[in-house]
């Protein structure tokens, strides 16, 4: 008698402060089918361009793009996304056609929040071998302030903001600002802020374009999952 064949292990729970993943998987009429818990407080944030509405995903302010983006990932297997928002940095999509060999499958929609994540100043500090204030240097450029709003918020001369970044340089081994604020969003220090942390917001009812109250079942998606998207 055959053994059965082994089962995989369950998914390790993401470490503390790690940006969990955020994904929604969408049958062919854009209708929710699974999301990621990442997903949910993530939408729950960014109501204000994008909602779950009576079980669906919509763009509020630009619903048309989103309709473009999912048309063209299907005719192409993915089309990405960038929703503006007011006084923040866009919100980025990633439209992705679920089973490519089937032109009538949904979509798989990975979501990424450039306020939900950000530099950890102490695992900065740690990983590169840098002083408090070379790691409060490095991280604020990370977050994309300049040199003088770094000075100013510092209550430094620009010049000492400038020493810090040169030798924040040459401790990660990099050769221009650009370059550093490159890896330190790629690195392992980039955790989740605190507001985007999966159970720290509720989702409350949603609101429409004109500010009347959605349905209760407008935020939530129903039976949510937390293992990744699969691969397509």
């Amino acid at each position: 008698m055959a053994s059965p064949p082994p089962t995989a292990p369950p998914p390790l729970p993401l470490p503390a402060g790690q940006p969990p993943p955020a994904w929604l998987q969408l049958d062919a009429d854009s209708m929710l089918v699974h999301a990621s818990p990442g997903a949910l407080p993530l939408l729950d944030a960014n109501r204000e361009v994008l909602l779950l509405q009576h079980g669906r995903l919509r763009a509020t302010r630009q619903p048309v793009r989103l309709e473009q983006a999912l048309l063209l990932a299907r005719l192409q297997g993915r089309a990405p996304l960038a929703l503006q928002r007011l006084q923040r940095l866009p919100i980025t999509l990633l439209c992705a056609r679920w089973a490519p060999g089937d032109p009538a499958a949904g979509w798989c929609v990975t979501l990424r929040d450039p306020d939900a994540e950000r530099p950890d100043r102490l695992l900065v500090q740690t990983l590169f071998g840098l002083t408090p204030s070379e790691a409060e240097v490095a991280t604020a450029l990370a977050l994309g302030r300049s040199t003088a709003e770094i000075a100013l918020s510092l209550g430094v001369q620009a010049n000492t903001v400038l020493a810090h970044v040169k030798k924040v340089l040459t401790k990660t081994g990099t050769q221009r600002q650009a370059q550093l604020v490159s890896l330190l969003l790629r690195s392992v220090a980039v955790v989740a802020t605190a507001a985007a942390a999966p159970g720290t917001q509720g989702l409350q009812p949603a609101s429409d374009s004109t500010g009347q109250t959605l349905p209760p079942d407008c935020g939530v998606a129903a039976n949510p999952v937390a293992e990744p998207c699969p691969s397509r």
